[in-house]
């Protein structure tokens, strides 16, 4: 795969061998911008290494700048800076790489309105935090995080989601991603059951770290709970009841009860993303499975999605007992948060910038989602199924008899339209992959027409066509 052949007689590591020749994939073009890395094991299982020298090379080139990656999406090329050849000027000099499309319509899931995040209210809150900090709240932050924000946290979470967190629980850390990799590493290495499909980075990050990893499959209603066979001692159970991603399907209360009798037998615990629960537009929250048995629940959150990715903070909710281990690894580990920066949150969720912010964009993207049901209707008829539409800001759209894959979203990358299918967020490919998951966070209200007219040009060109290959 990209021509990479590794010298097992070399005296230069597979791992260096592997970033040489990736690197060298993504500078000449063979990997173009925006095309998805294959998954660490599977590119793994082509070149018979270890799934460690992949995922070593991956994050070594993405700390170089040459991969990217997305929350929840995997790994892909990177648009590198051009580059001003010696001879540039002779005429016929080929270009060193293909130029990267510009991205036109953007309805990747999982990134919010970026356009409206409330600068100025972020400010004065950042203005007032570094101006008011003492000299000591300059150095190293506490590892749980700083007791201003975990209050804050608290009260906004009981406003929210009626979920009655101590502060003293309550842990900062940089997002769920960071939440997951703490957990992977202080847990004793067992079983992962997650959701099949689901979010990929919690999937790879438990996997390095020596799980074993069992899918729970989803339908309409969410995970479940029947058919997972022996859960051995120590289970996790990785969930996102409140929008199963990337189906968007609610958990019953039901299914959560179950999960929570499958785990307490076992000792297990389950880890409760609550992914997307701020923008609900229908019915009744159900309460987070936090509420129903906190001693058997570890609670993730994140403010990536309600506000923006940069802000870079979010937070665990662990039993008693956990509390101590994670700020210890916190402390080894030596990866505590600003201060300033955690103060700057906690007086925007004080001062109610964060509920105000959340309430507006609940009224938009519940208006992009009904343009985008109104549109698909008038178009396809009872001909698609969507799903996730009570929550959040991506929509599960499924095309019967179509096919997507790859070549159907890079074909959509080329046309400056930037899209995932569900097959992306699977472990292994599934035999109908007639599914899209169509964000639409990050999309601007006067080009969400147009954006929905390409997309379905570019389904009618490209998908039967993929469906045709072997």
């Amino acid at each position: 795969m990209f021509g990479i052949v590794l010298d097992r007689a070399s005296r230069r590591s597979l791992s260096l061998q592997l970033a040489d020749g990736l690197r060298k994939a993504v500078v000449t073009g063979e990997l173009a911008p925006g095309v998805r890395l294959p998954p660490s094991r599977q590119l793994a299982a082509e070149l018979g290494i270890s799934r460690r020298l992949v995922t070593d090379a991956y994050e070594q080139l993405t700390g170089e700048g040459y991969f990217e990656t997305r929350a929840g999406h995997g790994t892909y090329a990177a648009a590198l800076p051009p580059v001003r050849a010696p001879h540039a000027s002779v005429p016929g000099a080929a270009p060193l790489r293909r130029r990267r499309p510009t991205i036109r319509f953007d309805f990747t899931p999982g990134i919010p309105d970026l356009e409206r995040f409330p600068r100025q209210a972020w400010r004065r809150a950042a203005d007032d935090a570094i101006s008011l900090a003492q000299a000591a709240d300059l150095s190293y932050g506490p590892p749980r995080g700083d007791v201003r924000l975990r209050q804050a946290i608290s009260d906004y979470l009981y406003r929210f989601r009626g979920l009655a967190a101590d502060p003293e629980q309550i842990c900062i850390t940089a997002g769920t991603s960071h939440s997951l990799s703490l957990l992977s590493r202080l847990l004793p290495a067992t079983t992962l059951f997650c959701e099949e499909p689901g979010l990929t980075f919690a999937r790879d990050a438990f996997a390095s770290a020596g799980f074993r990893c069992r899918p729970v499959h989803v339908d309409a209603a969410g995970a479940l709970p029947s058919g997972l066979g022996e859960v051995p001692r120590g289970a996790l159970f990785y969930l996102t009841p409140s929008h199963q991603f990337p189906t968007g399907a609610l958990l019953p209360l039901t299914r959560r009860v179950q999960f929570l009798e499958l785990a307490a037998p076992a000792e297990g615990l389950v880890l409760e993303d609550d992914y997307d629960s701020e923008f609900r537009f229908r019915g009744s929250p159900v309460p987070p499975l936090a509420s129903l048995d906190a001693e058997r629940v570890v609670y993730l959150g994140t403010f990536s999605k309600c506000l923006a990715p940069f802000v870079r903070v979010g937070y665990l909710i662990a039993p008693a007992h956990l509390v101590g281990p994670i700020a210890d690894l916190v402390r080894r580990t030596n990866l505590r948060g600003s201060i300033p920066h955690q103060r700057t949150l906690a007086r925007f969720i004080e001062e109610g910038h964060l509920e105000r912010h959340i309430f507006a964009m609940k009224r938009r993207y519940r208006a992009r989602l009904e343009a985008i049901l109104a549109f698909l209707g008038a178009r396809y008829g009872d001909q698609v199924r969507t799903g996730g539409g009570e929550t959040g800001f991506h929509l599960h759209v499924r095309f019967g008899g179509r096919r997507f894959g790859p070549a159907f979203t890079d074909a959509c990358s080329a046309e400056g339209l930037r899209i995932s299918s569900e097959d992306e967020f699977r472990a292994a490919p599934s035999s109908e992959g007639d599914a899209l998951v169509i964000g639409y966070g990050n999309v601007a209200d006067e080009k969400l027409d147009e954006g929905l007219e390409l997309l379905s040009a570019l389904v009618e060109r490209h998908a039967d066509r993929e469906m045709r290959s072997p």
